[in-house]
């Protein structure tokens, strides 16, 4: 999801079980910030821009902002790909998903069994950079409320306060548990630039 604060002149895009539903909801009720685009858009036959994970080049691409780019402050946020993953296993096993039948699929499946299948034959890639790409500020989902509460000062806007929004309650809080040495060295090996890049290590 994008949103666009034009009163602060802020653009928050939204990354994939990062905490973004929070930001989103936080900026638009008490900010008065908007999704962009507000609806799913359609730019033609094969391209549709999804109200809920538009990027920075979409929106630029195809003249969805009133302001010019450049006159935004822009951010988004990551999370540690190890626990990302424990989450998105745990959302595909646990959650109706009117979109999709994976979850009908993962009933009765174990993490290992699953992510080893999903990462054993997958190259390097990145879970975060086409969210990341052309923002201003990276913020963390361990220290959300502290790194929004820094761009927001920036930004010269009023703190927020975080709703809890979509939380994961279905497994447990530690994602250590949850690996073996072969499941940690697949996660190493497919999201290591992602690891790097953002700091993050088991």
């Amino acid at each position: 999801m994008a949103v666009y604060c034009g009163r602060h002149s802020l653009l928050f895009i939204g990354n994939k079980r990062t905490g973004s539903t929070a930001v989103a909801q936080a900026l638009i009720e008490q900010l008065g910030g908007q999704y962009r685009p507000p609806k799913r858009h359609r730019v033609d036959e094969r391209t549709v821009i999804s109200k809920r994970h538009a990027t920075v080049r979409q929106l630029v691409l195809h003249g969805l902002l009133e302001a010019p780019i450049d006159s935004l402050l822009k951010f988004s946020t990551v999370r540690n790909p190890f626990d990302s993953l424990v989450s998105l296993w745990t959302k595909l096993r646990h959650r109706p998903n009117r979109w999709s039948s994976r979850r009908v699929l993962l009933e009765g499946v174990d993490f290992l069994p699953w992510l080893k299948k999903r990462l054993l034959q997958a190259a390097p890639h990145s879970m975060h950079d086409e969210f990341t790409d052309g923002v201003d500020v990276v913020m963390r989902f361990e220290t959300l409320e502290e790194d929004l509460k820094a761009v927001l000062a920036r930004a010269g806007a009023p703190a927020v306060a975080l709703p809890l929004a979509n939380p994961t309650t279905e497994r447990d809080a530690d994602y250590h548990a949850y690996y073996d040495e072969e499941a940690r060295a697949l996660v190493e090996r497919v999201f290591g630039g992602d690891l790097e890049k953002y700091g993050y290590a088991f």
